[in-house]
């Protein structure tokens, strides 16, 4: 649906600009926001890659291991269906954890982690909220919006 309304803008803008004959300023355009969007690429990349590695070290020394203790009560108190050893339960707290030590693109993989592994996770001991709740905790706006609230 989306791709298909991708086109569909895609072809009006060409025929507007052929129309109009402004076919050098969008092509121009096109060229200027590929050149941009490879070099956001290449930066986030570069963001992306340190930050995993610091992540990497501090899961090797036991930073995370310590936050991830702090976070766990938290965690089971939200999520009462999880089991405790699920790998889900285990991404969430890394996710968690990440946000906290306010590396928001290494929580990333954690995060996506968290939602693959989360369908057939639960017990049926307790009511599951659902997967957009943690989606939502785990979003940096969500920490900006605590911080914002907690220093008012």
């Amino acid at each position: 649906m989306l791709n298909g309304i991708f086109v569909v803008i895609v072809l009006f803008s060409i025929l507007m600009a052929a129309f109009t004959g402004r076919m050098e300023m969008l092509s121009n355009a096109v060229l200027e926001s590929a050149r941009s969007a490879v070099t956001l690429a290449l930066g986030l990349i570069g963001v992306m890659a340190f930050f995993l590695g610091l992540m990497r070290v501090a899961a090797d020394g036991g930073l995370l291991r310590i936050m991830a203790r702090a976070v766990h009560p938290v965690m089971r108190f939200l999520f009462p269906a999880i089991p405790k050893d699920h790998p889900a339960m285990s991404a969430m707290i890394l996710n968690i954890t990440s946000n906290l030590l306010g590396l928001g693109n290494a929580a990333t993989p954690f995060g996506l982690k968290a939602m693959m592994n989360w369908t057939g996770s639960t017990t049926k001991r307790a009511p599951q909220p659902t997967p957009w709740c943690f989606s939502w905790l785990s979003t940096p706006p969500a920490w900006r919006c605590c911080r914002w609230v907690s220093s008012a």
